[in-house]
């Protein structure tokens, strides 16, 4: 499973089909996270949240953007097991001065300094 999304970003980043192309299929998990079952907890978690169906990515339009609430520890870890399927996460701080977080913003959305 693991090869096979891989295998779909690259060929969706060569056939310049980004926007249309869903990375993680149905039954499926993204590699950063341990199960199917962790997967759907935080989809079901953003729903509670109010939030809906999770805010899809920039640059990949038909993928959910888990990366928002990835934290910089993690994403080392994973990147060190090979699981990480966006490395080029940038991470920065957002919302109003009282309630700021850290969020994982691809290049395309990190707004530039």
């Amino acid at each position: 499973m693991l090869a096979d999304i891989f295998l779909r970003k690259l060929t969706a980043i060569a056939t310049g089909r980004r926007s249309t192309t869903r990375l993680v299929q149905p039954g499926e998990h993204p590699p950063c996270f341990n199960s199917l079952g962790e997967y759907v907890a935080w989809l079901d978690a953003c729903d509670l949240a109010g939030i809906g169906p999770p805010v899809p990515r920039k640059d990949f339009s038909a993928e959910p953007n888990y990366c928002i609430d990835c934290r910089p520890e993690y994403k080392l870890q994973m990147e060190r097991e090979r699981r990480c399927l966006f490395p080029e996460i940038e991470f920065r701080s957002q919302g109003s001065k009282d309630e700021r977080e850290l969020v994982g913003l691809s290049p395309r959305e990190a707004p530039s300094q």
